[in-house]
């Protein structure tokens, strides 16, 4: 206690509870006494003031309570008399410690001795500073543990300590005088109670007060239950802040491996009978939790970001519990382990043991899974392979990641591939050597000696012959050595001779022969202008070349002499070559014979001298200039070819173009008067015809073609059928008949035959027809041939009647009359008919038999 004068005695203020603080979801319970107990004197001195006071705090609830605040009354610059004496208080800066009572009776008091095993501390405060006089919270930010928790229907016992002067409320009774006793004695709200002092029960007082850490004094022993007797009563001055207990929260496989692919299982529980929460939703906070998981278990995944202090609590209706931790302990994977011995062997050398760093090393055969085995693996070195293990290691019980681990035999390289010898040029600069292999070493000695991964160059200074050795290292293993000889030589010159003027024609060939320093085994190259050039002999070793132009322009042949490898500078042969001349004939490609058709050339080069052409046994009509345009003609069929040939600066060109000059077209006819018999009246003369006038003939082409148009005359003869190959004449008069025949080209080819007509005034008929039905004789008609044209024909009987009447005698009887078969017997028939140009009357008889 601050104080501004010194004191000899002390007194006991009575004090009334000022206010109370809530938080969200949290109930505060502070003493309000309303009979304001006065103060009471004694002969207290100073060590003889309080320092800590207890309290009682009972649950009605059925469900744990957690009590989260302390509050006490703290005194701030207050003036305090004792007697005569009045001095100026203050408890700022005071420090406050919460105890609670695990064991031990009603009466028993917090000591030192006693505050670890009876009466462990619940909570402290830091200093405390405030402006004013009144309860305040002191100890605060109490989660649920064993100490903050009260059960359902659980009576506890507190005590708060401080290292200054403490107040408490005080009662007077004197005499038979009832004792002034604080009152109400409890406080209760939400089913907590905060026991006061008990005026029936002085022995049992629950609220006591004394010196800290000393035992009580005298003063401070239980209170005489003889009320005549002068007693004090006390009243605790402060209070509590509770809430509904968190709920129990449990780590399942705590301490899982990192990113092991585990995880950590929280399971929250609610130690209240099951009737007295109803749909609780439970709420979690900490590093892994992903979401708003509102259900009773929540799962972490192992990895050491997720480690840490969660926090869970549940809300019942408008109520929030308080909040209980747990601790998510996360266990490191340790890394793969390395291995530290030797892992590429070459075949046959001895194997060494292998060892890998690390604690609990375990092999296995595979990446994942499998059971591993604590022996180390082990190689055959006689064989060449890859052998490929996986180690991992383990602290505590966590197995960390496995390594692959390779040991590989390797068997002996062969020997690289070189080119030997090399050559390099006198006094040129030379390039490294190289050969085909991995992991070259050097070495100027076949065997033994220190070899060197940097390739050698040789030094160029003068003419000799120098060795060296390389081989190849793989996977460690070195092979046996390949020999590389380097020749030093010099570098030969030379020129070219023509075996000609360095001009030709196009497509003309010249010779070219090396002529310098270099010896046999020298090597000649001739590079010629491909495509424009193309060498056709020669060229192998010294000897000349020969080489065809076929390009017009200035070509250049390349010259270059091989020493070993040494090869002097190019010499270049700079020809021109002359273009020939050309031209395009523009010639028809089909042509009838004797036709006059033009030749054409399309395009010639210019500046040509001489135009020449050979025209295959055709004939020139007409031309123009050299060049054309001609008129040509052949007269004998096939195939023609027309050459041209040019000349221009002393170059010949030629140029060529066919001409297919076709066969005429047959027009031989063939003409046939009897249908059942080939009359082919091809040549014959006027004695020899056999056509009545006006009769039909069958004239057809000896050769049909399908795309050649045929034309007969005179067309009268023919109607609309002239210009079929095959057709049918009316021969009216004596008279030349003539075919022509053009082809799909025009070509035209023309015959003709003479025929010969004669009048044919006779009509024959039959002597007797059977008309029974049988397709045979059935009809009686005309049978001679002739298209005379007939007036009238009649047939009678015997008794003159007329049974059948029709102008065309070829159509005939059929031996009916008046629809009733005629009867048989002799029948007479009747025509008149017009034959050359005169009406003639015929009649005969016949026989119907049936």
């Amino acid at each position: 206690m601050k104080q501004t004068a010194s004191i000899k005695r002390l007194g006991l203020s009575l004090l009334a509870a000022i206010g109370c603080l809530s938080g969200q979801a949290q109930t505060v319970l502070n003493t309000a006494y309303t009979n304001s107990p006065g103060n009471v004197t004694g002969n207290f001195t100073a060590p003889a003031t309080p320092q800590y006071v207890t309290f009682t705090v009972k649950n009605t609830n059925c469900y744990p309570i957690t009590l989260t605040e302390f509050s006490i009354l703290h005194m701030v610059d207050v003036n305090v008399t004792f007697g005569s004496v009045t001095v100026t208080v203050s408890n700022n800066g005071a420090v406050y410690t919460v105890l609670r009572q695990t064991s031990g009776g009603i009466t028993s008091d917090p000591s030192v001795s006693s505050a670890i095993s009876t009466w462990p501390i619940v909570g402290s405060s830091s200093p405390i500073t405030a402006g004013s006089s009144g309860i305040i919270p002191v100890v605060t930010g109490l989660t649920t543990n064993n100490l903050t928790e009260i059960g359902a229907g659980q009576e506890v016992r507190f005590a708060i300590v401080s290292n200054d002067t403490m107040f408490v409320r005080a009662g007077i009774g004197q005499g038979t005088t009832p004792a002034v006793i604080p009152s109400p004695r409890t406080f209760t709200l939400n089913g907590v109670t905060l026991l006061s002092v008990d005026p029936t029960d002085f022995v049992s007082e629950r609220v006591r007060y004394g010196r800290y850490p000393n035992l009580p004094l005298n003063s401070q022993a239980p209170i005489p239950a003889n009320p005549a007797i002068q007693s004090f009563h006390y009243g605790f001055d402060g209070g509590v802040t509770f809430k509904r207990s968190g709920p129990t929260v449990a780590v399942i496989n705590n301490n899982a491996c990192d990113t092991s692919g585990d995880s950590v299982t929280l399971v929250a529980t609610i130690p209240v009978p099951p009737g007295c929460v109803t749909n609780p939703v439970f709420h979690w906070s900490g590093p892994g939790i992903i979401g708003n998981p509102t259900s009773s278990t929540v799962k972490i995944y192992a990895s050491l970001a997720n480690a840490g202090k969660y926090l869970c609590w549940y809300t019942a209706g408008t109520e929030t519990s308080a909040t209980t931790s747990a601790t998510v302990n996360v266990t490191p994977r340790p890394k793969a382990p390395k291995i530290t011995t030797k892992n590429q062997y070459c075949i046959g050398e001895p194997f060494q043991p292998v060892i890998a760093d690390g604690q609990n090393i375990l092999w296995y055969t595979i990446p994942f899974g499998g059971t591993g085995t604590t022996v180390p693996p082990y190689v055959n070195t006689n064989m060449a392979g890859s052998y490929t293990w996986y180690a991992s290691q383990t602290v505590g019980n966590c197995e960390g990641p496995r390594s692959a681990v390779t040991i590989t035999v390797a068997p002996i390289p062969v020997r690289p591939t070189v080119v030997s010898p090399v050559v390099f040029c006198e006094n040129e600069p030379a390039s490294p050597l190289s050969a085909g292999g991995t992991g070259l070493i050097w070495y100027v000695d076949p065997v033994g000696g220190l070899g060197s991964v940097i390739a050698p160059v040789p030094g160029t200074s003068v003419k000799d012959t120098l060795t060296w050795y390389v081989s190849q290292k793989i996977d460690g293993c070195e092979g046996p050595r390949s020999k590389i000889d380097v020749i030093v030589t010099f570098k030969p010159n030379g020129m070219v001779l023509v075996s000609d003027t360095p001009w030709i024609c196009q497509h003309d060939e010249l010779t070219f022969t090396y002529f310098g320093s270099a010896t046999e085994f020298t090597g000649i190259t001739w590079k010629v202008p491909s495509p424009a050039a193309t060498s056709v002999g020669g060229g192998i070793g010294l000897d000349p070349i020969t080489i065809r132009f076929d390009s017009a322009g200035l070509q250049q042949v390349i010259m270059s002499a091989n020493n070993l490898g040494c090869i002097g500078d190019p010499f270049v042969q700079y020809v021109t070559v002359k273009p020939i001349p050309y031209a395009f004939i523009n010639a028809p490609s089909d042509v009838c014979p004797n036709d006059d058709r033009i030749v054409v050339l399309d395009e010639f080069s210019p500046g040509i001298d001489t135009f020449k052409f050979n025209w295959d046994g055709g004939v020139t009509t007409h031309f123009a200039t050299d060049q054309g345009p001609y008129g040509v003609m052949w007269s004998t069929p096939g195939r023609k070819v027309i050459k041209l040939t040019m000349v221009q600066d002393l170059c010949v060109g030629e140029a060529t173009d066919t001409v297919d000059v076709r066969n005429l077209p047959d027009a031989t006819i063939n003409a046939f008067y009897d249908e059942n018999q080939d009359n082919n009246f091809d040549g014959f003369d006027a004695k020899k015809a056999l056509i009545c006038s006006g009769d039909s003939l069958r004239l057809e082409a000896k050769t049909i073609v399908v795309s050649s148009k045929y034309e007969w005359t005179p067309t009268r003869f023919f109607d609309n059928a002239a210009n079929l190959p095959v057709t049918y004449g009316r021969i009216d008069f004596s008279g030349f008949v003539t075919l022509k025949v053009t082809d799909e080209l025009g070509c035209v080819s023309m015959d003709s035959i003479k025929l010969v007509t004669k009048p044919c005034c006779e009509i024959a008929f039959p002597t007797a027809f059977t008309p029974n039905g049988d397709g045979k004789n059935d009809i009686f008609r005309a049978i001679s041939p002739g298209h005379q044209d007939t007036r009238t024909f009649q047939i009678v009987n015997r008794y003159g009647q007329v049974v059948y009447e029709n102008v065309n005698a070829e159509k005939g009887w059929d031996g009916m009359m008046k629809g009733e078969p005629a009867d048989m017997g002799t029948y007479f028939y009747h025509i008149n008919f017009k034959c050359d140009n005169k009406w003639t009357d015929q009649k005969g008889e016949f026989i119907l038999v049936r």
